[in-house]
């Protein structure tokens, strides 16, 4: 298989001007054109010893460095990608080119919001996705009500049929992101279902934790919930409890009294092939990897306060390049600055004077009564947005996205707009579309991509 396209790739800069010499991994051909075909300037070398999947660190840290615009991150990964990714096959046959383990880290200080220029993101897509997930919403049509149609693909029929979810009904994602941050470990049955109070609320104990216990160190929000997954290789045996040297019927009854809460059915012997020489029991159905539409890409995140500044650093297993980061750039950013704006604006802590709680909101302070104040390291809360680090695993260039890209490159990046919020919100579920007002977003135009499904 190749991949034809008709620019260069200029490795110094920006522009896809034509380079010195051709760019590493790229094989130029000089090839007349068959009457009536499109021209073809270069092929992709399939298995050049050139490429491989260690980052060019020295370019992205001269991305990060002083002066430099912060989007210059993003483009010397994609330049870098293009240059000298490995060819990897992929879920969707499309084909990628791949870099692993790379890091961008912005700066969301003074209202700065890192919302690409060099292509038109969309915004509000961005933030009802963001306000979705917030609300453990897991329906496609709430997001295609809004106009907002990024999920259409993976909601469609013909996609849940192919993955093994011909039994949801259409726009039933199951329970990914927004189900995870609220409900984890809750039994998913549908989108229509109330799971108010079920499953732990990943997302309130982090904004408590922030709020209280700003130094802990696991003020943490995972989207990745491997349960239900196969035991061992070839196992079809799915969401199942096992009972080991379960060998006699009479122990059968065991497993309603050892174990309450479990949904029992007659329990079958688990196959020879396993380690397990007892009966498998089936459990009351965590919601897991297996029945969501698309496993989290975006799957954790880690707070962290400190100089009363909240920062977030997300962990990223598989990145879409085009498409998908400069989405998940401006999501987790919003995220942070919601949440610093929640915690920041009405916390209990101590005052050093009084020595007893008190409750700030904005500068008004007032002794009240009430217990001891905790361990000073536990506050001040933060009062602003620190940075946001983005991690990324497997972060790839899609094979019908590299011309796209390399028009991407030739632009200049403009100044990032500013973020302000329109009123105070007090809790984190408080927020609406209206509440953001995006300011000097003046971008390039937008690039069409096709995406992957």
């Amino acid at each position: 298989m190749t991949f034809s396209f008709t620019q260069w790739v200029n490795s110094g800069t920006a522009s896809a001007a034509a380079p010195a010499e051709p760019a590493a991994g790229f094989l130029y051909l000089e090839a007349a054109s068959s009457p009536g075909a499109a021209p073809i300037a270069g092929e992709l070398a399939h298995a050049d010893p050139r490429r491989t999947s260690i980052p060019d660190i020295g370019a992205l840290a001269a991305a990060q460095g002083a002066g430099v615009h912060p989007e210059q991150q993003y483009l010397a990964l994609i330049r870098d990608i293009l240059r000298s990714g490995v060819r990897r096959g992929d879920r969707t046959g499309t084909g990628t080119l791949s870099k692993f383990g790379v890091q961008m880290r912005f700066s969301l200080r003074d209202g700065i919001l890192p919302l690409l220029t060099t292509k038109r993101v969309f915004w509000r897509g961005v933030a009802e996705e963001l306000l979705w997930f917030i609300s453990g919403d897991t329906s496609a049509r709430t997001l295609q009500d809004k106009g907002v149609r990024i999920w259409d693909g993976n909601g469609s029929r013909e996609f849940l049929d192919k993955s093994g979810l011909s039994h949801r009904e259409e726009g039933d994602l199951g329970p990914v992101y927004g189900f995870q941050w609220r409900h984890f470990g809750a039994e998913y049955k549908d989108m229509h279902a109330d799971y108010e109070g079920q499953g732990v609320d990943q997302l309130k104990q982090v904004v408590d934790k922030i709020k209280t216990k700003p130094n802990d160190r696991r003020i943490i929000l995972s989207a990745w919930n491997p349960a239900g997954e196969a035991l061992h290789p070839g196992e079809a045996v799915r969401r199942a409890f096992i009972l080991p040297r379960m060998t006699a019927a009479s122990d059968r009854s065991l497993a309603s009294t050892c174990c309450p809460g479990l949904r029992r059915s007659v329990a079958t012997a688990a196959p020879a092939t396993t380690a397990f020489a007892g009966f498998v029991v089936a459990s009351p159905s965590p919601a897991a990897i297996p029945d969501m539409a698309l496993p989290p890409c975006h799957m954790m995140a880690q707070f962290f306060v400190a100089n009363g500044e909240l920062s977030c650093q997300m962990y990223q297993r598989s990145a879409d390049m085009g498409l998908g980061v400069p989405f998940n750039i401006a999501s987790y950013s919003l995220l942070t600055v919601m949440l610093a704006h929640v915690a920041g604006l009405k916390v209990s802590h101590a005052d050093a004077n009084c020595r007893r709680p008190y409750t700030a909101q904005r500068s008004v302070r007032r002794c009240t009564a009430g217990t001891h104040a905790p361990p000073r390291s536990s506050y001040p809360p933060p009062s602003q947005p620190g940075d946001f680090v983005h991690v990324i695993g497997d972060a790839h260039v899609y094979l019908n996205h590299v011309a796209p890209l390399r028009r991407q490159l030739d632009r200049e990046p403009r100044p990032f707009p500013s973020l302000r919020l329109a009123r105070e919100v007090s809790d984190i579920d408080g927020f609406r579309f209206e509440d953001f007002v995006v300011e000097g977003y003046e971008p390039h135009k937008g690039i069409k991509m096709k995406m992957a499904v």
